[in-house]
């Protein structure tokens, strides 16, 4: 219950940050995103419970945790434009793989750690996560700032002054 909240509220604030066009709502993603990460990693083993419980299946359930950790971070990094969504990219997609490698091999004749919840959480997160890497940052800026032409006016003049985007927008805002 607590996961479908936090993931709708983070969902909410990315449509109404990104897509309708609120950008000064950067305190949904701040909240709602750092918990469901937090969920995930520390509350993963009771929202996402194997039928047996061994080392393996303990040991596996976390690295699914700390997988939807990382993409959830991901996205967080790469909606507020700060340094380093791409290494996170990378980092959770590899955790990913690994995870599932680790998963699948050893468990010819066992139980298997991904179920359901887990297999609709990786659906949605890895194409969704993939098709944002894939987005360039100017392609985005010039769509959530397109009713601020004084912003990107400011971005693209001063876009190489900054180490990212995010602190160029702060400047904007202070100027």
């Amino acid at each position: 219950m607590i996961e479908k909240i936090l993931g709708t509220g983070f969902f909410l604030s990315i449509l109404i940050r990104d897509i309708f066009g609120f950008h000064e709502f950067d305190y949904g993603t701040i909240i709602f995103g750092p918990l469901l990460a937090i969920l995930y990693l520390v509350a993963n083993w009771w929202t996402n419970r194997p039928p047996e419980t061994t080392f393996r299946t303990i040991a596996l359930t976390g690295l699914y945790g700390l997988t939807f950790s990382c993409f959830t971070f991901t996205v967080i990094f790469k909606l507020l434009y700060l340094i380093g969504s791409a290494e996170m990219t990378i980092l959770s997609f590899i955790l990913m793989v690994i995870t599932l490698l680790l998963d699948f091999i050893p468990s010819i004749n066992k139980t298997m750690v991904l179920n359901a919840k887990t297999t609709i959480r990786l659906c949605v997160f890895a194409p969704f996560v993939g098709i944002f890497f894939f987005i360039s940052d100017d392609a985005r800026v010039k769509f959530t700032y397109r009713d601020d032409e004084k912003f990107i006016n400011y971005y693209e003049t001063n876009k190489e002054q900054y180490q990212s985007i995010f602190d160029l927008r702060e400047a904007y805002i202070k100027k």
